[in-house]
Protein backbone atom coordinates (compact mmCIF):
# COMPACT_ATOMS: atom_id res chain seq x y z
CA UNK A 1 0.00 0.00 0.00
CA UNK A 2 1.28 3.51 -0.83
CA UNK A 3 2.92 5.56 1.92
CA UNK A 4 0.21 8.18 1.44
CA UNK A 5 -2.52 5.61 2.07
CA UNK A 6 -0.72 4.35 5.17
CA UNK A 7 -0.75 7.86 6.64
CA UNK A 8 -4.30 8.56 5.45
CA UNK A 9 -5.65 5.38 7.01
CA UNK A 10 -3.99 6.14 10.33
CA UNK A 11 -5.26 9.74 10.32
CA UNK A 12 -8.85 8.73 9.59
CA UNK A 13 -8.78 6.04 12.27
CA UNK A 14 -7.65 8.68 14.75
CA UNK A 15 -10.44 11.05 13.66
CA UNK A 16 -13.03 8.29 14.12
CA UNK A 17 -11.75 6.89 17.41
CA UNK A 18 -14.73 8.30 19.29
CA UNK A 19 -17.28 6.89 16.84
CA UNK A 20 -18.72 7.58 13.42
CA UNK A 21 -21.63 9.83 14.40
CA UNK A 22 -21.13 13.15 12.69
CA UNK A 23 -18.18 11.98 10.54
CA UNK A 24 -19.67 13.80 7.54
CA UNK A 25 -18.85 17.00 9.36
CA UNK A 26 -15.25 15.89 10.07
CA UNK A 27 -13.60 13.25 7.88
CA UNK A 28 -15.88 13.90 4.87
CA UNK A 29 -14.92 17.59 4.83
CA UNK A 30 -11.45 16.54 3.68
CA UNK A 31 -13.01 15.56 0.35
CA UNK A 32 -16.11 16.94 -1.39
CA UNK A 33 -18.00 18.40 1.56
CA UNK A 34 -16.85 22.03 1.68
CA UNK A 35 -16.57 22.67 5.42
CA UNK A 36 -16.42 26.45 5.05
CA UNK A 37 -19.71 26.53 3.15
CA UNK A 38 -21.52 23.50 4.51
CA UNK A 39 -24.89 25.17 4.93
CA UNK A 40 -28.32 25.13 3.34
CA UNK A 41 -27.70 28.17 1.15
CA UNK A 42 -24.58 26.65 -0.42
CA UNK A 43 -26.26 23.31 -1.05
CA UNK A 44 -29.12 25.15 -2.75
CA UNK A 45 -26.64 27.07 -4.92
CA UNK A 46 -24.75 24.02 -6.24
CA UNK A 47 -27.98 22.13 -6.86
CA UNK A 48 -28.32 24.13 -10.10
CA UNK A 49 -25.66 21.88 -11.65
CA UNK A 50 -27.91 18.83 -11.34
CA UNK A 51 -30.80 18.22 -13.73
CA UNK A 52 -32.74 15.67 -11.73
CA UNK A 53 -32.84 15.50 -7.93
CA UNK A 54 -34.94 12.38 -7.53
CA UNK A 55 -34.09 11.11 -4.04
CA UNK A 56 -33.15 12.02 -0.50
CA UNK A 57 -29.70 11.33 0.87
CA UNK A 58 -29.17 8.87 3.70
CA UNK A 59 -28.56 10.37 7.10
CA UNK A 60 -25.52 8.17 7.69
CA UNK A 61 -22.86 10.29 9.38
CA UNK A 62 -25.29 13.09 10.35
CA UNK A 63 -24.76 15.48 7.39
CA UNK A 64 -25.90 19.08 6.98
CA UNK A 65 -29.06 19.05 4.84
CA UNK A 66 -31.55 21.17 2.98
CA UNK A 67 -34.82 20.42 1.25
CA UNK A 68 -35.22 20.53 -2.54
CA UNK A 69 -38.20 19.15 -4.47
CA UNK A 70 -39.38 17.60 -1.23
CA UNK A 71 -36.12 15.64 -0.92
CA UNK A 72 -33.53 15.88 1.85
CA UNK A 73 -30.36 16.93 0.05
CA UNK A 74 -26.67 17.21 1.01
CA UNK A 75 -23.46 18.38 -0.63
CA UNK A 76 -22.41 14.78 -1.21
CA UNK A 77 -25.72 13.90 -2.86
CA UNK A 78 -25.37 16.84 -5.27
CA UNK A 79 -21.77 15.89 -6.11
CA UNK A 80 -22.71 12.26 -6.74
CA UNK A 81 -25.67 13.16 -8.97
CA UNK A 82 -23.52 15.66 -10.86
CA UNK A 83 -20.91 12.98 -11.55
CA UNK A 84 -23.40 10.28 -12.56
CA UNK A 85 -25.30 12.59 -14.93
CA UNK A 86 -22.02 13.36 -16.68
CA UNK A 87 -21.36 9.67 -17.35
CA UNK A 88 -24.28 9.70 -19.82
CA UNK A 89 -24.44 5.94 -20.38
CA UNK A 90 -27.37 3.56 -20.49
CA UNK A 91 -27.23 2.03 -17.03
CA UNK A 92 -29.83 -0.59 -17.98
CA UNK A 93 -27.00 -2.18 -20.00
CA UNK A 94 -24.45 -1.86 -17.19
CA UNK A 95 -24.35 -4.98 -15.03
CA UNK A 96 -21.33 -4.38 -12.81
CA UNK A 97 -19.59 -1.38 -11.28
CA UNK A 98 -16.26 -1.29 -9.45
CA UNK A 99 -15.33 1.84 -7.51
CA UNK A 100 -11.82 2.39 -6.21
CA UNK A 101 -11.70 4.63 -3.17
CA UNK A 102 -15.44 4.95 -2.58
CA UNK A 103 -15.20 6.52 0.87
CA UNK A 104 -18.36 5.80 2.82
CA UNK A 105 -20.19 5.01 -0.46
CA UNK A 106 -21.80 8.28 -1.53
CA UNK A 107 -21.69 7.49 -5.28
CA UNK A 108 -22.67 3.88 -4.74
CA UNK A 109 -25.69 5.07 -2.75
CA UNK A 110 -27.11 7.04 -5.70
CA UNK A 111 -26.34 4.38 -8.29
CA UNK A 112 -27.87 1.57 -6.25
CA UNK A 113 -30.95 3.68 -5.48
CA UNK A 114 -31.51 4.27 -9.17
CA UNK A 115 -30.29 0.95 -10.54
CA UNK A 116 -30.80 -1.83 -7.99
CA UNK A 117 -29.78 -4.50 -10.53
CA UNK A 118 -26.13 -3.42 -10.36
CA UNK A 119 -23.43 -5.66 -8.94
CA UNK A 120 -21.25 -3.24 -7.03
CA UNK A 121 -17.67 -3.74 -5.87
CA UNK A 122 -15.78 -1.30 -3.65
CA UNK A 123 -12.00 -1.39 -3.22
CA UNK A 124 -10.62 0.76 -0.42
CA UNK A 125 -8.56 1.00 2.75
CA UNK A 126 -9.77 1.04 6.36
CA UNK A 127 -11.58 2.76 7.94
CA UNK A 128 -13.32 3.94 4.74
CA UNK A 129 -14.09 0.39 3.68
CA UNK A 130 -15.71 -0.34 7.05
CA UNK A 131 -17.83 2.82 6.80
CA UNK A 132 -18.98 1.89 3.29
CA UNK A 133 -19.88 -1.59 4.43
CA UNK A 134 -21.90 -0.34 7.39
CA UNK A 135 -23.62 2.34 5.32
CA UNK A 136 -24.48 0.37 2.18
CA UNK A 137 -25.42 -2.96 3.72
CA UNK A 138 -27.90 -1.12 5.93
CA UNK A 139 -29.36 0.90 3.06
CA UNK A 140 -29.36 -1.99 0.55
CA UNK A 141 -29.63 -5.28 2.47
CA UNK A 142 -30.50 -7.27 -0.68
CA UNK A 143 -27.98 -5.70 -3.04
CA UNK A 144 -25.05 -7.60 -4.56
CA UNK A 145 -22.15 -5.62 -3.04
CA UNK A 146 -18.57 -6.76 -2.47
CA UNK A 147 -16.07 -4.95 -0.26
CA UNK A 148 -12.43 -5.60 -1.17
CA UNK A 149 -9.41 -4.48 0.82
CA UNK A 150 -6.50 -2.92 -1.07
CA UNK A 151 -4.55 -4.36 -2.93
CA UNK A 152 -7.29 -6.78 -4.08
CA UNK A 153 -8.58 -6.23 -7.62
CA UNK A 154 -11.89 -6.82 -9.39
CA UNK A 155 -11.57 -7.55 -13.11
CA UNK A 156 -14.06 -7.24 -15.92
CA UNK A 157 -16.43 -4.58 -14.53
CA UNK A 158 -18.62 -2.78 -17.02
CA UNK A 159 -17.89 0.54 -15.32
CA UNK A 160 -14.91 1.57 -13.20
CA UNK A 161 -15.12 4.70 -11.03
CA UNK A 162 -12.10 6.45 -9.51
CA UNK A 163 -12.91 9.68 -7.69
CA UNK A 164 -10.08 11.61 -6.00
CA UNK A 165 -8.00 8.47 -5.65
CA UNK A 166 -5.52 8.15 -8.53
CA UNK A 167 -3.28 10.97 -7.33
CA UNK A 168 -2.95 9.17 -3.99
CA UNK A 169 -1.24 6.18 -5.59
CA UNK A 170 2.37 5.28 -6.18
CA UNK A 171 3.42 4.86 -9.83
CA UNK A 172 3.40 1.07 -9.44
CA UNK A 173 -0.08 1.08 -7.90
CA UNK A 174 -1.33 3.39 -10.63
CA UNK A 175 -0.06 1.02 -13.33
CA UNK A 176 -1.68 -1.94 -11.55
CA UNK A 177 -5.06 -0.21 -11.39
CA UNK A 178 -4.94 0.78 -15.04
CA UNK A 179 -4.30 -2.86 -15.87
CA UNK A 180 -7.49 -3.60 -13.98
CA UNK A 181 -9.40 -0.78 -15.70
CA UNK A 182 -8.33 -2.17 -19.08
CA UNK A 183 -10.48 -5.26 -18.47
CA UNK A 184 -13.67 -3.17 -18.32
CA UNK A 185 -15.87 -1.16 -20.68
CA UNK A 186 -15.88 2.36 -19.19
CA UNK A 187 -13.77 4.42 -16.78
CA UNK A 188 -15.01 7.56 -15.02
CA UNK A 189 -12.32 9.49 -13.16
CA UNK A 190 -12.37 12.69 -11.16
CA UNK A 191 -9.25 14.15 -9.62
CA UNK A 192 -7.01 17.12 -8.96
CA UNK A 193 -5.80 19.11 -11.95
CA UNK A 194 -2.40 19.26 -10.27
CA UNK A 195 -1.19 17.54 -7.15
CA UNK A 196 2.18 16.91 -5.54
CA UNK A 197 2.30 13.83 -3.35
CA UNK A 198 5.54 13.98 -1.34
CA UNK A 199 4.77 10.78 0.56
CA UNK A 200 4.88 8.76 -2.67
CA UNK A 201 7.32 11.05 -4.46
CA UNK A 202 4.85 11.71 -7.27
CA UNK A 203 3.56 14.78 -9.10
CA UNK A 204 0.35 14.65 -11.10
CA UNK A 205 -1.30 16.94 -13.61
CA UNK A 206 -4.06 16.55 -16.16
CA UNK A 207 -2.96 14.03 -18.75
CA UNK A 208 -0.35 12.34 -16.57
CA UNK A 209 -2.34 9.14 -16.03
CA UNK A 210 -1.30 6.13 -18.18
CA UNK A 211 -4.41 6.11 -20.38
CA UNK A 212 -3.88 3.99 -23.52
CA UNK A 213 -4.20 5.86 -26.80
CA UNK A 214 -6.78 3.32 -27.98
CA UNK A 215 -9.31 4.41 -25.32
CA UNK A 216 -11.97 6.84 -26.51
CA UNK A 217 -12.36 9.92 -24.34
CA UNK A 218 -16.09 10.63 -24.13
CA UNK A 219 -15.68 13.96 -22.33
CA UNK A 220 -13.37 15.99 -20.13
CA UNK A 221 -14.39 19.11 -18.22
CA UNK A 222 -13.48 21.35 -15.32
CA UNK A 223 -15.53 20.68 -12.19
CA UNK A 224 -17.60 23.81 -11.45
CA UNK A 225 -18.35 22.69 -7.88
CA UNK A 226 -14.93 21.60 -6.56
CA UNK A 227 -11.97 23.92 -7.08
CA UNK A 228 -8.96 22.62 -9.03
CA UNK A 229 -10.73 19.39 -9.99
CA UNK A 230 -11.72 17.95 -13.35
CA UNK A 231 -13.52 14.81 -14.46
CA UNK A 232 -13.42 12.65 -17.57
CA UNK A 233 -15.02 9.54 -19.03
CA UNK A 234 -13.42 6.90 -21.25
CA UNK A 235 -14.78 4.11 -23.38
CA UNK A 236 -12.26 1.31 -22.96
CA UNK A 237 -11.31 -0.30 -26.23
CA UNK A 238 -10.66 -4.03 -26.29
CA UNK A 239 -7.13 -5.04 -25.43
CA UNK A 240 -4.97 -6.39 -28.24
CA UNK A 241 -3.77 -9.60 -26.55
CA UNK A 242 -0.57 -9.89 -28.60
CA UNK A 243 0.48 -6.31 -27.85
CA UNK A 244 -0.49 -6.75 -24.21
CA UNK A 245 1.68 -9.86 -23.84
CA UNK A 246 4.64 -8.19 -25.54
CA UNK A 247 4.37 -5.13 -23.33
CA UNK A 248 3.83 -7.01 -20.08
CA UNK A 249 6.50 -9.71 -20.41
CA UNK A 250 10.13 -9.92 -21.36
CA UNK A 251 10.27 -12.54 -24.12
CA UNK A 252 13.37 -14.71 -24.13
CA UNK A 253 14.45 -16.53 -27.28
CA UNK A 254 12.55 -16.93 -30.50
CA UNK A 255 10.50 -19.97 -31.49
CA UNK A 256 8.94 -20.34 -29.03
CA UNK A 257 9.51 -17.26 -26.91
CA UNK A 258 9.70 -17.83 -23.17
CA UNK A 259 7.58 -15.39 -21.17
CA UNK A 260 10.09 -14.57 -18.45
CA UNK A 261 8.82 -15.15 -14.93
CA UNK A 262 5.41 -16.48 -15.98
CA UNK A 263 4.11 -19.67 -14.37
CA UNK A 264 0.83 -21.46 -14.94
CA UNK A 265 -1.01 -19.40 -12.33
CA UNK A 266 0.26 -16.24 -14.03
CA UNK A 267 -1.22 -17.53 -17.29
CA UNK A 268 -4.65 -17.58 -15.66
CA UNK A 269 -4.05 -14.10 -14.27
CA UNK A 270 -3.30 -13.03 -17.84
CA UNK A 271 -6.64 -14.49 -18.94
CA UNK A 272 -8.32 -12.41 -16.23
CA UNK A 273 -6.46 -9.24 -17.21
CA UNK A 274 -7.64 -9.75 -20.80
CA UNK A 275 -11.20 -9.96 -19.54
CA UNK A 276 -11.64 -13.65 -20.37
CA UNK A 277 -14.57 -15.31 -18.60
CA UNK A 278 -15.60 -18.18 -20.88
CA UNK A 279 -13.13 -21.05 -21.13
CA UNK A 280 -12.59 -24.76 -21.42
CA UNK A 281 -10.12 -27.26 -20.00
CA UNK A 282 -9.63 -30.45 -21.99
CA UNK A 283 -8.32 -33.13 -19.63
CA UNK A 284 -9.50 -32.32 -16.11
CA UNK A 285 -8.44 -35.41 -14.13
CA UNK A 286 -8.61 -34.43 -10.42
CA UNK A 287 -9.77 -30.88 -11.06
CA UNK A 288 -6.80 -29.22 -9.37
CA UNK A 289 -5.92 -27.08 -12.37
CA UNK A 290 -9.56 -26.14 -12.97
CA UNK A 291 -9.73 -25.09 -9.33
CA UNK A 292 -6.77 -22.76 -9.93
CA UNK A 293 -8.57 -21.25 -12.91
CA UNK A 294 -11.53 -20.35 -10.73
CA UNK A 295 -9.20 -18.85 -8.13
CA UNK A 296 -7.51 -16.50 -10.58
CA UNK A 297 -10.21 -15.75 -13.19
CA UNK A 298 -13.21 -13.82 -11.80
CA UNK A 299 -16.68 -14.60 -13.16
CA UNK A 300 -15.36 -17.66 -14.97
CA UNK A 301 -17.61 -20.13 -16.73
CA UNK A 302 -15.59 -23.27 -17.41
CA UNK A 303 -16.36 -26.26 -19.58
CA UNK A 304 -14.47 -29.18 -18.07
CA UNK A 305 -14.03 -32.00 -20.61
CA UNK A 306 -12.85 -35.45 -19.50
CA UNK A 307 -14.29 -38.90 -20.36
CA UNK A 308 -13.10 -40.57 -17.15
CA UNK A 309 -12.67 -43.78 -19.10
CA UNK A 310 -10.04 -45.28 -21.35
CA UNK A 311 -10.12 -44.41 -25.02
CA UNK A 312 -10.76 -47.50 -27.17
CA UNK A 313 -8.00 -46.50 -29.60
CA UNK A 314 -5.30 -46.25 -26.96
CA UNK A 315 -3.23 -49.13 -25.60
CA UNK A 316 -3.38 -48.55 -21.86
CA UNK A 317 -1.76 -51.87 -21.03
CA UNK A 318 1.50 -50.68 -22.60
CA UNK A 319 3.30 -49.74 -19.40
CA UNK A 320 3.11 -50.08 -15.66
CA UNK A 321 2.55 -46.30 -15.52
CA UNK A 322 -0.60 -46.54 -17.55
CA UNK A 323 -2.00 -49.52 -15.71
CA UNK A 324 -2.92 -47.17 -12.88
CA UNK A 325 -5.48 -45.58 -15.21
CA UNK A 326 -7.93 -48.38 -14.61
CA UNK A 327 -11.65 -47.91 -13.97
CA UNK A 328 -11.15 -47.73 -10.22
CA UNK A 329 -8.59 -44.94 -10.49
CA UNK A 330 -10.71 -43.01 -12.99
CA UNK A 331 -13.76 -43.21 -10.73
CA UNK A 332 -11.68 -41.87 -7.85
CA UNK A 333 -10.29 -38.85 -9.76
CA UNK A 334 -13.74 -38.11 -11.15
CA UNK A 335 -15.11 -37.83 -7.61
CA UNK A 336 -12.24 -35.52 -6.69
CA UNK A 337 -12.93 -33.27 -9.67
CA UNK A 338 -16.64 -33.14 -8.91
CA UNK A 339 -15.90 -32.15 -5.32
CA UNK A 340 -13.44 -29.43 -6.33
CA UNK A 341 -15.81 -27.98 -8.90
CA UNK A 342 -19.03 -28.15 -6.93
CA UNK A 343 -20.59 -24.74 -6.34
CA UNK A 344 -18.47 -23.39 -9.19
CA UNK A 345 -19.76 -22.22 -12.56
CA UNK A 346 -18.40 -25.37 -14.21
CA UNK A 347 -20.04 -27.58 -16.81
CA UNK A 348 -18.50 -31.04 -16.67
CA UNK A 349 -18.66 -32.71 -20.09
CA UNK A 350 -17.96 -36.39 -19.48
CA UNK A 351 -16.97 -37.26 -23.05
CA UNK A 352 -13.88 -37.93 -25.10
CA UNK A 353 -12.38 -34.73 -26.43
CA UNK A 354 -13.54 -35.20 -30.01
CA UNK A 355 -17.12 -35.77 -28.83
CA UNK A 356 -17.09 -33.03 -26.21
CA UNK A 357 -16.03 -30.50 -28.83
CA UNK A 358 -19.37 -31.04 -30.57
CA UNK A 359 -21.13 -29.60 -27.50
CA UNK A 360 -19.35 -26.24 -27.79
CA UNK A 361 -20.17 -23.64 -30.44
CA UNK A 362 -17.38 -22.53 -32.78
CA UNK A 363 -15.82 -19.15 -31.91
CA UNK A 364 -17.56 -19.06 -28.52
CA UNK A 365 -14.67 -19.47 -26.07
CA UNK A 366 -12.22 -16.88 -24.76
CA UNK A 367 -9.65 -19.61 -24.15
CA UNK A 368 -9.02 -23.33 -24.19
CA UNK A 369 -6.40 -25.15 -22.11
CA UNK A 370 -5.49 -28.57 -23.54
CA UNK A 371 -4.08 -31.16 -21.14
CA UNK A 372 -5.59 -34.44 -22.31
CA UNK A 373 -4.03 -37.43 -24.06
CA UNK A 374 -0.38 -36.58 -24.69
CA UNK A 375 0.26 -38.82 -27.70
CA UNK A 376 1.06 -36.96 -30.91
CA UNK A 377 -2.11 -37.81 -32.85
CA UNK A 378 -4.47 -36.92 -30.02
CA UNK A 379 -2.66 -33.66 -29.21
CA UNK A 380 -2.83 -32.64 -32.86
CA UNK A 381 -6.51 -33.59 -32.98
CA UNK A 382 -7.22 -31.54 -29.87
CA UNK A 383 -5.45 -28.48 -31.25
CA UNK A 384 -7.35 -28.70 -34.54
CA UNK A 385 -10.77 -29.31 -32.99
CA UNK A 386 -10.56 -26.91 -30.06
CA UNK A 387 -8.92 -24.05 -31.97
CA UNK A 388 -12.20 -23.74 -33.85
CA UNK A 389 -14.05 -23.21 -30.57
CA UNK A 390 -11.96 -20.14 -29.60
CA UNK A 391 -12.93 -16.71 -30.90
CA UNK A 392 -10.59 -14.40 -32.76
CA UNK A 393 -8.49 -12.66 -30.11
CA UNK A 394 -8.84 -15.58 -27.69
CA UNK A 395 -6.01 -17.83 -26.56
CA UNK A 396 -5.29 -21.46 -27.40
CA UNK A 397 -3.07 -23.02 -24.76
CA UNK A 398 -2.09 -26.24 -23.06
CA UNK A 399 0.29 -28.04 -20.77
CA UNK A 400 3.50 -30.09 -20.97
CA UNK A 401 5.71 -28.52 -23.60
CA UNK A 402 8.50 -31.10 -23.19
CA UNK A 403 9.65 -34.55 -24.34
CA UNK A 404 9.42 -37.50 -21.97
CA UNK A 405 10.99 -40.65 -23.34
CA UNK A 406 10.95 -42.33 -19.92
CA UNK A 407 7.23 -43.14 -20.28
CA UNK A 408 6.83 -45.05 -23.56
CA UNK A 409 3.07 -45.50 -23.18
CA UNK A 410 2.47 -41.84 -22.53
CA UNK A 411 5.23 -39.98 -24.28
CA UNK A 412 4.69 -36.28 -24.06
CA UNK A 413 4.61 -35.57 -27.77
CA UNK A 414 2.96 -32.26 -27.06
CA UNK A 415 6.08 -30.37 -28.06
CA UNK A 416 6.27 -31.93 -31.51
CA UNK A 417 2.56 -31.49 -32.19
CA UNK A 418 2.61 -27.83 -31.11
CA UNK A 419 5.76 -27.16 -33.14
CA UNK A 420 4.34 -28.80 -36.26
CA UNK A 421 0.95 -27.08 -36.09
CA UNK A 422 2.37 -23.61 -35.48
CA UNK A 423 5.04 -24.04 -38.17
CA UNK A 424 2.56 -25.13 -40.84
CA UNK A 425 0.22 -22.23 -40.06
CA UNK A 426 2.86 -19.59 -39.36
CA UNK A 427 1.76 -18.98 -35.77
CA UNK A 428 3.88 -17.12 -33.22
CA UNK A 429 3.58 -18.88 -29.88
CA UNK A 430 5.00 -18.65 -26.38
CA UNK A 431 5.74 -20.91 -23.44
CA UNK A 432 5.75 -20.21 -19.72
CA UNK A 433 8.98 -20.02 -17.75
CA UNK A 434 9.38 -23.51 -16.27
CA UNK A 435 11.93 -22.23 -13.77
CA UNK A 436 9.24 -20.24 -11.96
CA UNK A 437 6.67 -22.92 -11.19
CA UNK A 438 4.95 -22.85 -7.81
CA UNK A 439 3.30 -26.26 -7.70
CA UNK A 440 5.09 -29.50 -8.54
CA UNK A 441 2.54 -30.41 -11.20
CA UNK A 442 3.28 -27.16 -13.01
CA UNK A 443 6.98 -27.82 -13.54
CA UNK A 444 6.46 -28.42 -17.28
CA UNK A 445 5.89 -25.33 -19.38
CA UNK A 446 2.50 -24.37 -20.72
CA UNK A 447 2.23 -23.25 -24.34
CA UNK A 448 -0.03 -20.56 -25.78
CA UNK A 449 -0.84 -18.40 -28.75
CA UNK A 450 -3.44 -15.79 -29.65
CA UNK A 451 -5.92 -16.83 -32.33
CA UNK A 452 -5.52 -14.23 -35.07
CA UNK A 453 -7.57 -15.82 -37.87
CA UNK A 454 -9.72 -18.78 -38.75
CA UNK A 455 -7.80 -21.74 -40.08
CA UNK A 456 -9.87 -23.81 -42.51
CA UNK A 457 -9.15 -27.48 -43.12
CA UNK A 458 -6.90 -28.03 -46.14
CA UNK A 459 -8.78 -29.23 -49.18
CA UNK A 460 -6.71 -32.04 -50.73
CA UNK A 461 -6.76 -32.36 -54.51
CA UNK A 462 -8.81 -29.25 -55.12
Amino acid sequence: MSKFWDKLSAKHKEMLKNGIHGFRNTVATRYFTDKRRDNEAYIQSIARYVKNIDMSDSMFGNPVTTKINNHIVTQDLINSMFEIEAMDIDFSKIKSVCEVGAGYGRTAYVLLKRYPHLKYTIIDIPPALDLAKEHLTKEFPNADIKFLLVPDKSLGADLYIAISILTELSEKELADYFEMFATGKYLYLKDWKTKVNPDNGTTFSEGSFPIPGSWERMFKRNDPITYNFYDAMYRIKAINPVEYIRQKYTIIGGKPGVLKGMNRQDLYKLFAELGFTNGCEVGVEKGKNAQDMFEYIPNLKLYAVDPYKQHPQYSYEATAYLRRWDDRYLRMVKRQAQKRLQNKNAVIIEKFSEDGAKDILDNSLDFVYIDGDHSYDFVMQDIILWSRKVRIGGIISGHDYFYDNSKPGRQAKVTQAVNDYTKVHGIEFYITDEGHYVKKGDASSSWLWVKMEEISPNVVGA
